[in-house]
């Protein structure tokens, strides 16, 4: 995806609804961070944040968060969203390349959800996880699952990979982490959601203006169809949510992964 695309997809100015995929991708994060044991005050880093829904949702429960993202659009889209919850003073927002990022601490637990498959060279950026984290420090990392489902929205993101659970366990330990969890999500209903999602982008051109703008990364609903949107999006969440039921089956889209730094 070119940066300018990036910039739009976060752009300040527009209404943005978080999609199913990331509501789930999040309380699935949620999940694997509570097996974390913390007995003081939690130092995240984010890297790759993103709108920073994730990291409003730990501020609100008391974890001091340094989020990055490489979009200024991003940034200032985030800093909206945490002064609007109440949590402003409890992230802290830094532009930057991954790449370029240089820091003067280390963290007890680094998040880099959606990230890794964006980058050719993904050793990399794992690289910078485990440089960046504690010595016995936590990593929760997400990535798109399964290289069979690679399709339309992968190569419109921008993406180099999927990975099998194979694939990203020797990706994750050749860089030394230690894996503590893994787990896949995603079947049945997200999976099929998915599925007409490409139907939908397939159709782009008999789109009507007034209700949805179509870019690479997806569409942006407007109009009644965001005010719809948002009096249903609560119910249909928690219908995706019964996904979790079906982690065990290995069928998702989406894989989460808990490692730790050894000491």
């Amino acid at each position: 995806m070119e940066k300018t695309e990036y910039d739009r997809m976060y752009c300040y100015k527009v209404n943005h609804p978080l999609g199913p995929l990331n509501w789930v991708r999040n309380k699935e994060i949620l999940k694997i961070f509570n097996k974390i044991p913390k007995n003081k005050l939690i130092e995240i880093l984010d890297l790759g944040c993103g709108k920073a829904y994730l990291d409003v949702e730990l501020a609100k429960i008391g974890c001091y968060v340094t989020a990055v993202d490489i979009s200024y659009e991003a940034i200032l889209f985030a800093k909206n969203l945490a002064k609007k919850n109440g949590v402003g003073n409890s992230i802290e927002f830094i532009q930057s390349d991954l790449t370029k990022l240089r820091l003067k601490k280390k963290y007890d637990i680094i998040i880099c959800s959606e990230v890794i498959e964006h980058f050719k060279d993904d050793d990399a950026i794992v690289s910078i996880v485990y440089t960046n984290l504690k010595k016995g420090g936590w990593g929760i990392i997400t990535t798109p699952y399964n290289p069979k489902l690679w399709g339309m929205i992968d190569e419109a993101s921008g993406h180099y990979h999927r990975y099998s659970t194979n694939q990203i366990s020797a990706l994750l330990k050749r860089n030394n982490f230690l894996i503590k969890d893994v787990l896949i999500y995603g079947f049945p209903l997200l999976r099929l959601f998915k599925f007409f999602y490409y139907k939908t982008l397939l159709k782009k051109k008999n789109v009507k203006k007034n209700e949805c703008e179509f870019h690479t990364f997806g569409y942006i609903p407007k109009g009644a169809l965001l005010k719809l949107y948002r009096l249903f999006s609560p119910i249909l969440f928690k219908i995706f949510h019964f996904d979790s039921i079906f982690n065990f089956s290995k069928k998702g889209i989406g894989i989460v992964v808990l490692v730790k730094k050894p000491y």
